[in-house]
């Protein structure tokens, strides 16, 4: 008879697979003033967490726990600049 795999062996398979975009942090949040109050810490930019508020009870600000620099929760692509002559 087969004995049933142990539960610690689950959990590190789950969280071995668990998805690496989880590991973004984004330097601006966003606190929703609704019946179901939440923060949302998903923004680049400070205009971008405004944008996303606009015309809701909403009050951006810098993300205390963010250890980057302010608008660059990852790599930026940087594109040649070419002389047009």
């Amino acid at each position: 008879m087969k004995q049933p795999m142990p539960l610690w062996v689950l959990v590190l398979f789950f969280a071995w697979i668990a998805p690496a975009s989880a590991e973004i942090n984004y330097p601006y949040c966003m606190h929703v003033y609704t019946r179901d109050q939440y923060v949302d810490c998903s923004y680049s930019t400070l205009a971008q967490c405004q944008a996303a508020g606009s015309g809701r009870p909403t009050m951006c600000y810098l993300d205390p726990f963010y250890k980057g620099n302010p608008g660059t929760p990852y790599h930026k692509h940087h594109r040649s600049k070419k002389k047009h002559t």
